[in-house]
């Protein structure tokens, strides 16, 4: 085995699709930042070959862990071997990391999430759109934080969904026109699509996880409103940085990680363009 071989760790998303996914890019830079080497990619796979999946990723060597994004992260947890406290609670998984052998299911959605409002108080209602591992992890953070939001409301479909997100604790009700000073949209649609604009811009900040479709709408809403807004590209990176730390033992720079991030996706759309 050669020096580089040695050395090398593997990691990959898996999720259903991957195409758009950052995560491989997000895994070998962040890796480089702290002289580490790491081959990741995208592995978009059914429903039905994730215990498969696992099972080989058990047993590969120089497999390291895996990052795990829609629609997954609450079926993977029964196919990893243990959970930490934050991922049952949450009931999502976005990280699994192999330990001794074992691979162990972690949630670091909800750090990434405590990252964005670090120092932030003063909302007195949060509203949550969503019910699914993002909007969980979300309404874990807030819940750890009862300083940054004393009331958590949530829009979403399903009343499965919503019976999930009261597991998490006492507090959260259902959406039912109420004002609220904090919005996080925890779907893929723009949030002024679901709450309406003129909800979004009584609001004092926006935050969206979704990075994958192009909310620059609901970005320019918050701009002419002089509403802080954080998009999905922050959130990912700062979930990535402790996903990092877990798969590494060490925590790359948020700031170094975010602006390789940004200058990845100026060439690529550069590329892009000048293809087409």
């Amino acid at each position: 085995m050669t020096a580089l071989a040695s050395e090398l760790r593997l990691l990959c998303v898996v999720g259903r699709p991957v195409r758009h996914s950052l995560s491989p890019i997000l895994h070998v830079t962040g890796a480089k930042l702290i002289g580490k080497k790491c081959l990741s990619f995208g592995c978009d796979i059914s429903r039905g070959d994730l215990p498969e999946l696992v099972e080989t990723m058990r047993g590969l060597t120089g497999f390291i862990g895996f990052n795990v994004t829609m629609p997954y992260k609450s079926d993977i947890m029964q196919h990893v071997d243990r959970l930490s406290p934050d991922a049952r609670a949450i009931g999502a998984i976005n990280t699994v990391v192999k330990r001794d052998g074992q691979l162990v299911g972690e949630n670091t959605d909800w750090m990434g999430f405590r990252e964005v409002l670090y120092r932030k108080t003063g909302f007195h209602t949060a509203l949550i759109l969503g019910a699914g591992g993002a909007a969980a992890a979300a309404a874990y953070a807030l819940l750890s934080a009862p300083e940054i939001a004393s009331e958590i409301l949530v829009l979403n479909r399903s009343e499965e969904g919503y019976r999930r997100m009261t597991w998490l604790g006492g507090g959260i009700k259902r959406y039912s026109g109420e004002r609220f000073e904090l919005l996080v949209n925890a779907t893929p649609e723009k949030a002024e699509a679901l709450v309406g604009e003129r909800a979004v811009t009584a609001a004092h900040m926006v935050i969206d996880f979704d990075y994958s479709r192009d909310h620059s709408s609901t970005q320019s809403v918050c701009a002419r409103r002089g509403i802080c807004y954080t998009g999905g590209l922050e959130l990912l990176v700062r979930q990535g940085v402790y996903s990092l730390e877990l798969f590494f033992g060490r925590r790359p720079a948020y700031e170094r990680l975010y602006e390789e991030i940004r200058r990845y996706l100026t060439w690529r759309d550069a590329a892009f363009h000048t293809a087409h």
